[in-house]
């Protein structure tokens, strides 16, 4: 699974040579392509993709966020109408871009081959919030913007892929322009304009950001972020400073509970009128880029310039303190003309900010008989140093209870430098998943010189993109991937492994079938750690596949599993299962069963362990990817999976069956296995995310409805169960089974080395009870 990526040693059942062969394959980190260049005031870096040739919409000019989970209905087009600006924002599905293949244009769930109307049907997750900026003067291009997409015109449910008749339309606006050019909108666009009150969806959003996501809220000094601890249950009251034309100040007592308290006249506005006057900008937009090359140093006066170089350490200003803004400019005999507009800008843009900052503060102070605590730095967190948990105090209704997912800052330098050593084999298979066409070449490169820029700004600056863990490392080289309609890289890789995994599990079937309960239970569990080993995010196991057939690699694994386990709570687990000294056998009323990577890993060994579930009468589900992740199987794909598997067994036949995932008798009686009289279903269900690790606070609304009755959670693989699950507390009953395939994994987690096992047994966690 995840993590994944290159690494030192072969597994055990290679020869020293090898051995020694792979543990010299570390490489530095490759920079970035050509052509690329990083852009400091977006969120993204801005990339010369001119080369590429991209067929298919891809907007540079603006910010956008990706929601590669949103499934749910969502609000189409909203616009904000200030005294300044007119900020608008529109959403669209990632089925509305296509690719010229062929001449024809093909949707993502064409491109996946999703047809199949005898399965059950998953969405295609996904989509993007688009911000666009106009000048609030220039209105009129702002309609046309809107016309010219048609984005009035489009059903609020933005998948319906229907159009509004003239007139029917309604867009929410905020805003003084929401009652200025109301007559206009609906005169241009025939449109009527659904007027929000500005200050409660401030509030409301500031309530939503600050509970529901992770690490947003940091301070910013000396150009670092350092992140703040907000516990949601400990929110209020706080100061909301909303930063416009001008500036209000709000204190926020609870949901829909504020009051403005105080502002001033100095603020966005000020920002722009005075730059466009001394710079000759001619755009907010143009005025912030000049900050960004600025040294406010040679206008500015600074605490040092007063004091010879030296701080004031006796009232705690240092030497870089502004002691007066354009203080310089009064001593020096210069004119205007003389001073570079990228100073001036940065100068102008830290007096304005660092005076709203002030007043701010010291509202904090003059509010009698209120309490607003500074915020708190974030506290060390339980973690494995490469993505551990934070507890939280509140609990959810689901079975699952994690975390705080972080990565150490050598710790995301070194995963920085791994994924982009993976990076030319990712692009290689990728393009290969699209018959190496040209423009899949195009897309490629253009794929590489992205997701490297991406890689190379965050080794310059870690917190570029907020507080990053290894699984939003991954997560941001999947959607990139996505971003140039590489949907699924290993598909045709997925489907051979499967088609050739399939073929032997009868044979393990019966073996398994043969034994006692006792030495079936051992033999599942090596089957899943051996299975584990498939995974072509590592590097040392990508080499494996040029030594041997998937079955050859399989038995060799599977016949190296030796006892004791690096991490090896097998024997209470199996108690638990089996029962001994008076403890009855225990049967679990519902396992979520977290599969990681096709073919053999799932096939030959996370199948046969929910088999094994099912035979004793508990509720199977298994929980797979929405969005395609390297090799890992998706939700989409494991009915077939179930389907093919079925053929072959009679349990799995009946709790398909019973679990909806077979609609019809399309298969054949199985090999009439004992003990075959399973009343239990098995079932599929979707995690909600398209990466190789997993956030357990954001899943899917199905699998946070099938978590609430499961006393049992299986976790495998190296992304679910180490990178980011390792340390997690459970409230029901958890199994952690993972090979090892990277060494400063295990030497930092399990202090082991790599193709180690890992089969971690917890109990309910009693503070979780």
């Amino acid at each position: 699974m995840a993590g994944r990526e290159d690494d030192e040693h072969d597994p055990p059942i290679l020869d020293d040579k090898t051995e020694a062969e792979a543990k010299s394959s570390e490489r530095d980190m490759a920079p970035p392509g050509p052509g690329t260049s990083i852009h400091r005031s977006g969120s993204r870096p801005q990339l010369d993709l001119s080369k590429a040739e991209i067929q298919g919409n891809f907007e540079e000019r603006d910010p956008t966020i990706l929601l590669p989970n949103q499934s749910d209905d969502i609000s189409h087009l909203a616009l904000d109408i200030g005294g300044s600006l007119i900020k608008l924002l529109y959403f669209s599905r990632h089925e509305d871009y296509s690719n010229d293949d062929d001449k024809g244009k093909k949707t993502i769930k064409e491109r996946l081959g999703l047809t199949n109307g005898k399965l059950r049907s998953y969405p295609v997750l996904g989509g993007r919030l688009h911000f666009v900026k106009f000048e609030t003067h220039k209105i009129n291009e702002c309609l046309d913007f809107i016309h010219s997409k048609q984005l009035h015109r489009r059903d609020p449910y933005p998948w319906s892929s229907k159009t509004l008749p003239l007139g029917t339309g309604v867009i929410k606006v905020t805003g003084g322009g929401a009652y200025k050019f109301a007559d206009l909108f609906k005169e241009r666009l025939g449109v009527s304009i659904e007027k929000e009150d500005e200050m409660h969806c401030l509030v409301s959003g500031a309530n939503f950001l600050l509970k529901a996501i992770r690490h947003e809220a940091y301070t910013h000094m000396e150009g670092e972020k350092e992140f703040v601890q907000i516990e949601p249950n400990d929110l209020y009251p706080y100061l909301l400073v909303n930063v416009g034309s001008g500036v209000s100040i709000i204190k926020v007592d609870g949901e829909g509970k504020f009051e403005r308290v105080s502002g001033t006249n100095v603020g966005g506005g000020t920002y722009w009128g005075l730059g466009r006057l001394l710079t000759k900008c001619k755009s907010f937009d143009e005025l912030l880029e000049l900050s960004q090359k600025g040294d406010n140093s040679t206008i500015d006066m600074l605490v040092g310039d007063i004091y010879g170089g030296m701080d004031y350490s006796k009232i705690g200003l240092s030497a870089s303190t502004i002691a007066s803004s354009f203080g310089k400019a009064i001593s020096e005999n210069k004119e205007l003309e003389d001073y570079r507009p990228e100073d001036i800008s940065l100068s102008l843009l830290r007096m304005i900010s660092y005076n709203i900052g002030q007043i701010s503060w010291m509202e904090k102070f003059v509010r009698r008989g209120t309490e607003i605590t500074a915020p708190v730095p974030m506290t060390p967190s339980k973690t494995t140093g490469l993505g551990g948990f934070d507890v939280p105090s509140s609990r959810g209704s689901m079975s699952l209870t994690p975390l705080t997912y972080q990565t150490k800052a050598k710790e995301s330098e070194y995963w920085l430098k791994v994924l982009s050593e993976h990076l030319p084999d990712l692009v290689d298979t990728a393009v290969a998943s699209e018959g190496g066409t040209e423009d899949a070449k195009r897309r490629g490169d253009a794929f590489a010189r992205a997701f490297s820029a991406h890689l190379a700004r965050l080794m310059e600056e870690p917190a570029a993109y907020g507080k990053l863990g290894l699984a939003n490392l991954l997560e941001l080289r999947e959607e990139c991937l996505r971003e140039f309609q590489f949907v699924d890289a290993y598909r045709s890789i997925k489907q051979r492994e499967n088609e050739a995994s399939l073929a032997v599990l009868p044979d393990l079937l019966e073996e398994l079938d043969s034994m006692s309960e006792e030495a079936r239970l051992l033999t599942l569990i090596e089957g899943v750690l051996a299975a584990n080993i498939f995974d072509w995010g590592s590097r040392a196991c990508v080499d494996l596949y040029h030594k041997g057939t998937i079955i050859e690699i399989y038995r060799m694994s599977r016949n190296k599993m030796q006892r004791p386990w690096r991490v090896d709570d097998f024997d209470a687990f199996k108690e638990r299962m089996l029962g001994s000294g008076g403890k009855q056998p225990h049967r679990h009323k519902r396992a979520l069963l977290f599969v990681d990577n096709s073919g053999a890993d799932v096939i030959l060994g996370m199948l046969p362990l929910a088999r094994e579930f099912l035979r004793r009468g508990t509720e199977v589900v298994l929980v797979a990817n929405s969005l395609p992740a390297l090799n890992d199987v998706t939700a989409m794909e494991l009915p077939d999976i179930v389907a093919g598997a079925a053929k072959h067994c009679d349990i799995l036949r009946r709790a398909a069956e019973m679990g909806g995932l077979l609609v019809d008798a399309m298969v054949n009686p199985g090999d009439g296995s004992k003990n075959d009289s399973t009343s239990a279903p098995l079932m599929v269900v979707e995690n909600g995310c398209g990466s190789p690790c997993i956030d357990l606070r954001q899943v899917s609304s199905e699998l946070a409805a099938a978590a609430k009755d499961a006393d049992l959670v299986v976790l495998e693989g190296m992304g679910r169960a180490l990178h980011t699950n390792f340390n997690a507390q459970f409230k029901c009953e958890a199994l952690k089974l993972a090979m090892v395939k990277n060494q400063r994994l295990a030497e930092k987690l399990i202090n082991g080395n790599i193709y180690d096992s890992v089969c971690r047994y917890e109990p309910p966690s009693l503070s979780q009870m």
